[in-house]
Formats: C-alpha cells, sequence, structure tokens
C-alpha cells in the first residue's frame, strides 16, 4: 500500500468523525454515507492477482509500480490494475551464454559457455525510469541486454585471469561469482537479478582451436576473392574476372617455384632450377 492510498483510508474517516462531531444531528447520515461508499470502494478497488505474478498498476494513467501477489487495495478512479498479458513472473529463467572473443590475461582463446538463472527482481516496487523500460520490453530483449551485459562484464574480467589459473575449479568458481556480483550492480538499476551462474567450460583443446582457425582463414581468403573480383570488374571491365584470377594463380605458382600447368594465351614456363650448396 503506497502513500496516497494509506492517506485516503485513513483521512476520509477522520473527516466523517470531524461532521459528525460538528454537525451531530447528521451523524446517522454521515456515517451510513461513509460504509456505503466504504462497500463501493471495496467492490470495487480489490484485486486478486496468484502468486508468483505481481501485477502492474497504473496511476493517471501512467506505469506506477508493482503491487504484491494476493489481495491488493487499489483507489477506484485513480489506480488501475494492467492487463493479464502485463503481469510480472518473479520465477526464475534459465539462459544459455556463450561468449565469443574472449581472452585470458596471457591472450589465450577462452571458451565461456555460462548457464545462468535470472528473474525479475522481488525487491522491485516502485518503478524508476529504467525498470518501466525494462518492463515494457519482450522477453526475448531483456535476454539479449543481459547476454550482453555478461559478455561485457566477462571479457574484462577474465584478462586477470592467466590460462593455467582458469583450469582451476576454485578460481574458475571464484571468478563465476565475481561475474555474477558484477553484472547484479549493473542490473539491479533496471529490475534484474541474475540468481545463479554456472561455467560449463574454460578453455577449448587444440583441435577446437585449429578448426576455429582454419575458419578465419578460409572467411579472410573468400572476402579477398570477393573484393578481388570486384575490383577486376571495376577496373578491367573488358577482362572476366575468373581468366584474371587464373592468370594471378599460374604467376603466384611461377614465383614459388612450381611449374604451372600449360594455359592458353600463355607460355609454358619450366621451374627455376634449385640451387645445391657447394
Amino acid at each position: 500500500m503506497d502513500s496516497l492510498t494509506r492517506a485516503v483510508l485513513i483521512g476520509v474517516p477522520c473527516a466523517v468523525i470531524v461532521l459528525m462531531i460538528l454537525w451531530p444531528a447528521y451523524g446517522i447520515f454521515f456515517l451510513l454515507s461513509l460504509l456505503i461508499l466504504a462497500a463501493i470502494c471495496l467492490k470495487a478497488g480489490l484485486h486478486t492477482t496468484p502468486d508468483p505474478w505481481r501485477p502492474v498498476i497504473y496511476r493517471w494513467g501512467q506505469l506506477h509500480r508493482l503491487g504484491p501477489s494476493g489481495v491488493v487495495f487499489l483507489l477506484p478512479g485513480i489506480d488501475a490494475l494492467g492487463g493479464p498479458d502485463e503481469r510480472v513472473d518473479l520465477r526464475p529463467l534459465s539462459q544459455d551464454i556463450v561468449v565469443s572473443q574472449i581472452a585470458s590475461a596471457e591472450g589465450d582463446a577462452v571458451y565461456l559457455n555460462l548457464e545462468l538463472t535470472w528473474q525479475m527482481h522481488p525487491a522491485m516496487t516502485r518503478l524508476t525510469p529504467l525498470m518501466k523500460q525494462t518492463l515494457q520490453k519482450m522477453p526475448e530483449q531483456r535476454q539479449r541486454m543481459i547476454e550482453h551485459t555478461v559478455s561485457v562484464v566477462a571479457r574484462h574480467l577474465l584478462l586477470n585471469y592467466s590460462s593455467d589459473q582458469l583450469r582451476r575449479a576454485d578460481l574458475r568458481e571464484n571468478a563465476t561469482e565475481i561475474l555474477r556480483n558484477a553484472v547484479n550492480e549493473l542490473l539491479a538499476p533496471h529490475g534484474l537479478l541474475i540468481d545463479t551462474v554456472f561455467w560449463r567450460g574454460s578453455l577449448p583443446s587444440d583441435e577446437y582451436i585449429k578448426a576455429k582457425l582454419a575458419i578465419k582463414i578460409a572467411h579472410e581468403r573468400l572476402a579477398a576473392l570477393i573484393d578481388d573480383v570486384a575490383l577486376v570488374r571495376e577496373r578491367l571491365p573488358d577482362v572476366a574476372p575468373g581468366e584474371f584470377l587464373t592468370q594471378q594463380a599460374w604467376i603466384d605458382l611461377l614465383r614459388r617455384g612450381i611449374a604451372p600447368p600449360v594455359l592458353p594465351g600463355l607460355p609454358y614456363m619450366p621451374p627455376p632450377p634449385t640451387k645445391h650448396a657447394d
């Protein structure tokens, strides 16, 4: 119950008592009016929200606060209850987060695979502007905000740990607890709370690193090839990009000392003789 509701519930009976003292002849009339008004307000102002949901309460048409689960009294004509789709679920939600492009203190790649549970902050009542923005977001948008915050904090945090330290379970648990506390400090103004964080991976295997490096090199080569084709089409409109790239590969083989295949329009060039040391 907020301050305005408390003031009305206390002030109206006090005002009726003062009227009864000032005009005792109309005391019965004032008392009956108070009882009728109380019955109407109770009929119109009592609302029930089942646990673990919490209702969103509007005042004068604007988001004002979160009500408690169970029975809540609202001032008719002043406060209004949000619809069923606007209720806030306090049950913890599970989310998996894989933080990419993260490194340890010496620059080794770290595989950070997190499983965390989060919820709307149970102590959230009066809504700040940031909390209102969070309530108006879709659940997927809240998850993306949590993922972004966790990723930023984790990248800065793991720079303080070496690869050998991250292989120790006790230090990983310590880093996870520091991560949870730091993220909660950033998310608390938004009305979000991280309950638990479980780290399911630390350093990748050598095969994983080699595969990631091979994929990265292949992507870079593909991007360079696309740029070359675009450049040939722009500067040599009369030359087919495929023919130009074939000639470039032919010249590259010749420079590396490998006999290139015979191509139409290109002379046969035997590889240069290998120099033998005396």
